[in-house]
């Protein structure tokens, strides 16, 4: 039996439709499931690993895709799954059961593959990275900074850090009429010239999730506005729109108790990801997102480059 999947042959160059053979079924259906994929997202990870230039790339020919849903063709059922090992832009897949989840009521898989990356990025960074949330101590008064809040995974940060027991969430972004229309409880922005930008607001952050990097740790650590603050501050690196790379002050480091982390693959392992799926779902419970565009995965090729507003998600088996 054939499939149909995407591939990248050559870094740098879009994927491709492709005709492969379908993964034999699991021979030990306890610890590997079939998945027949209904949806899966091109996120930001997704481009990059693509391109040969992340971490997780692996050899070519590359399979692009992160997470996706599908059926359990086992049960049936409908399941949100990670297959970083793998990819997802299959029709047909082998992933480890634990990998999969069963998709909840109200949450719709269009809107789970498109939403659920962003979604875990700052889920996986506050469970996992930051000690008084991952030690259950989420119920304490704490403040959380998100640079970087107008971004699809910031704006999604605000409903995860609340969810997880945020008492003050504050939004940091270029475009101030784009803050004032996420209902934070304070909003900073981001000036041309990063030392410029007064953040007196998060001075008393307990937390940063940081989508930016490039200069910006060096610009809140040096701010005059942060440096009397004496609580202790964790800065959780996640994304780096802002640059690859980012020079953090020595004594931005020694005059506050300070914690700088990464979250991503590696920084927690698949299956610290895998048990947190369910948790992470009920995120999206009720969440309708309009930005999130359909496009069939036939037409990859000609859609990877194109720019648009909100999230692609490549469907499978439905015409558009």
């Amino acid at each position: 039996m054939s499939i149909i999947a995407a591939q990248v042959t050559e870094w740098g160059s879009a994927p491709k439709i492709v005709k492969i053979s379908a993964p034999p079924a699991p021979s030990d259906p306890s610890s590997t499931i079939q998945v027949r994929v209904l949806a899966t997202g091109l996120h930001q990870v997704v481009r990059t690993r693509a391109v040969g230039k992340h971490y997780t790339s692996g050899p070519l020919p590359h399979t692009p895709g992160f997470d996706g849903t599908g059926i359990d063709i086992g049960t049936g059922k409908l399941v949100y799954f990670n297959a970083m090992s793998t990819g997802s832009f299959s029709e047909i897949i082998n992933i480890p059961r634990e990998n999969a989840v069963e998709i909840p009521e109200g949450v719709d898989p269009i809107q789970a593959a498109g939403l659920m990356n962003p979604v875990m990025s700052s889920w996986m960074a506050l469970r996992k990275r930051v000690d008084f949330v991952k030690n259950g101590e989420g119920n304490k008064n704490w403040t959380v900074l998100i640079m970087g809040a107008t971004t699809a995974s910031g704006k999604i940060a605000i409903r995860v850090a609340r969810m997880l027991g945020a008492k003050r969430v504050i939004g940091a972004a270029r475009n101030e009429v784009a803050l004032q229309a996420l209902g934070l409880d304070d909003m900073i922005v981001l000036k041309d010239t990063p030392t410029e930008t007064d953040f007196t607001s998060a001075a008393e952050a307990d937390v940063v999730l940081d989508y930016l990097f490039g200069p910006w740790i060096s610009a809140f650590l040096s701010s005059p506005a942060t440096r009397p603050a004496t609580n202790p501050l964790t800065w959780v690196q996640i994304g780096s729109l802002a640059g690859l790379e980012g020079a953090v002050p020595a004594a931005g480091l020694r005059q506050r108790n300070v914690t700088v982390r990464g979250s991503g693959p590696g920084a927690w392992s698949l299956a610290e990801l895998s048990e947190e799926q369910a948790g992470m779902l009920g995120v999206l419970v009720g969440v309708k997102e309009e930005d999130v565009k359909e496009v069939k995965i036939e037409d990859v090729e000609s859609e990877w480059d194109v720019k648009t507003k909100g999230r692609v998600v490549f469907v499978f088996g439905k015409e558009k």
